[in-house]
């Protein structure tokens, strides 16, 4: 082997180490971070679930959402990290914010029959309604909850 090649392949070493180092600082920043900003699910929840049923109703042009009841179950069984996150993708949106702060702290989403229904020929002609159940954590405190359809 000459010299020119052991001394390529240190340089490579030492350039590799470096970016090693940064990429190690990163994550570890990162976590930090994800630690930081992770809530924890007994500081806004008890360990119960809020029903809440809504009615979609429109047409191709219009759509509205009522609020039909709202009701008490007695454990939760959902998710409790991650709360504020989006875990999929849906063509609906539910957001729980804290009354008093406006903080996000439950984030879901959805897909419902009544959003492909409007895009089909007959939401054009007629109007019509869904109903809908959304099971949520139940918050300590008061909180605000909004749902977006897309």
């Amino acid at each position: 082997m000459n010299r020119t090649n052991i001394v390529g392949k240190s340089h490579i070493f030492a350039e590799n180490a470096k970016t090693m180092k940064k990429t190690f600082i990163f994550t570890l920043c990162s976590l930090f971070s994800m630690t930081v900003n992770a809530q924890n699910f007994s500081d806004y929840f008890e360990d119960k679930t809020l029903r809440a049923d809504y009615i979609f109703t429109g047409d191709a042009k219009k759509q509205e959402v009522y609020l039909d009841e709202l009701s008490s179950l007695p454990q939760w069984a959902g998710r409790k990290h991650h709360l504020a996150e989006l875990p999929l993708a849906g063509n609906g949106e539910i957001t729980m914010k804290d009354k008093a702060t406006g903080e996000a702290i439950y984030r879901t989403s959805f897909s419902s029959l009544f959003q492909e229904w409007v895009s089909e020929e007959e939401a054009s002609r007629i109007k019509r309604g869904f109903e809908n159940s959304f099971l949520l954590p139940y918050p300590k405190k008061e909180a605000v909850v909004t749902i977006s359809l897309k």
